[in-house]
């Protein structure tokens, strides 16, 4: 009986050293990512599921699409265990800064499933709220504490719950995709005590993230991306969505105006590994494409960001800011905004520290050249297990 106890431990003991399962309900694809314990962590399994043209516009069916795969490709991936943790899509989740008092008795969900609901014009029942205290913000005159209050749809948690349960998957996580951006840098040199601004460029929305070391201090999605740009060379040029993704990708000029040379709070030390654009030249029929109105509108957002950073810490500039997200590939994007935020900038690869072997299965993406993609991904196989 006492062998058969620590055979028991020993079985238990291997299960819980493995990390849950990451997965990405990702606009573009399906993410599917397991690392292994450790420091640096271990690459396990990874698989990526593009999304069916006819998927990519319409939120509802391709979120069934991707919760009907996903047992099957977790089946014969590679993964180890059943036990998941999701990314909820910054499409679904609200995200607002809100001061509120917190005085003795004051219960803070009570606060807050007041004040959301009444924001979003819905019924407190039907959402879900987090929220996390800037616990490194002063308070203001009045003696309130700033939050990062974050809300998501109850019917989307008890269908993704309701899914991957029938599927017989244990989910020890729901992580919005802004909380597990900063997750993803845990360890690393780049998270140290100076403001950081990480800006997570994808194709149908862009997170902003700016933490003091590994403290969040600000979080705010914005409802732009690479999509975007690419329907201005659509509607330019006349190509289909992926040519012109792939066009806009080889540009080396984004705006008529694009300044000569680089500056010195420009892209100056933006890492080679990322590559000139991620995407082939396409010759263009007509024309140069100038795609200064759009850029202006995501750098104006992503400017708003630090402006409100600046206002709750006005003794903390934000020092740096770093790339990450699918679009993050495109070194021209990432230049022309850090050179328009007047801050220096670098493309990170957060995948690139997890050790590998050559031999894991690995299904739809290549790790040999870089994937800022697979981030906020990889930082829910780091986030806690705590559902």
């Amino acid at each position: 009986m006492l062998f058969k106890d620590k055979a028991k431990q020993s079985v238990l003991g291997r299960v819980n050293s493995t990390r849950p399962i990451g997965v990405d309900f990702g606009v573009r694809a399906l993410k599917i990512l397991q690392v292994g314990p450790g420091d640096p962590p271990t690459l396990v399994a990874a698989l990526m599921l593009p999304t069916p043209d006819e998927y990519l516009f319409n939120t509802s069916k391709r979120l069934a699409f991707q919760l009907e795969q996903l047992p099957k490709l977790i089946e014969k991936g590679g993964f180890k265990g059943r036990r998941v943790a999701c990314l909820i899509p910054s499409s679904s989740t609200f995200c607002k800064h809100m001061q509120v008092a917190l005085g003795e008795g004051v219960n803070v969900q009570a606060v807050l499933a007041s004040a959301i609901p009444a924001e979003l014009n819905c019924p407190a029942e039907a959402i879900v709220i987090r929220s996390h205290e800037v616990a490194m913000a002063p308070k203001n005159a009045s003696g309130r504490t700033e939050l990062i209050c974050l809300a998501t749809p109850r019917e989307l948690v008890r269908r993704i719950m309701q899914s991957l349960g029938a599927a017989k998957l244990e989910v020890v996580g729901l992580h919005p995709e802004l909380l597990a951006l900063l997750r993803a840098f845990t360890g690393v040199g780049i998270a140290e005590s100076e403001p950081t601004m990480y800006v997570d460029l994808g194709w149908s929305a862009t997170r902003v993230v700016i933490a003091h070391g590994g403290d969040l201090v600000f979080a705010r999605a914005i409802d732009m991306g690479g999509r975007q740009l690419d329907e201005v060379v659509r509607d330019r040029l006349g190509f289909n969505l992926d040519k012109a993704g792939a066009y806009r990708r080889s540009l080396e000029e984004l705006v008529a105006s694009a300044p000569s040379g680089g500056s010195a709070t420009g892209m100056a030390a933006l890492d080679a590994a990322v590559g000139s654009g991620g995407g082939t030249a396409v010759a263009a029929p007509g024309g140069r494409v100038d795609l200064a109105e759009p850029l202006e509108m995501l750098t104006d957002e992503i400017n708003m960001s630090l402006r409100y950073h600046a206002s709750v810490f006005p003794d903390r500039a934000v020092a740096r800011v770093v790339f990450v997200g699918g679009e993050a590939r495109h070194r021209v994007l990432c230049a022309h905004i850090a050179r328009s935020l007047r801050l220096p900038g670098h493309a990170a690869d957060p995948m690139a520290r997890v050790a590998r072997t050559g031999k894991e299965p690995i299904q739809g993406v290549e790790f040999k050249s870089a994937q800022p993609g697979w981030t906020a991904v990889l930082g829910a196989c780091l986030s806690p297990s705590d559902l």
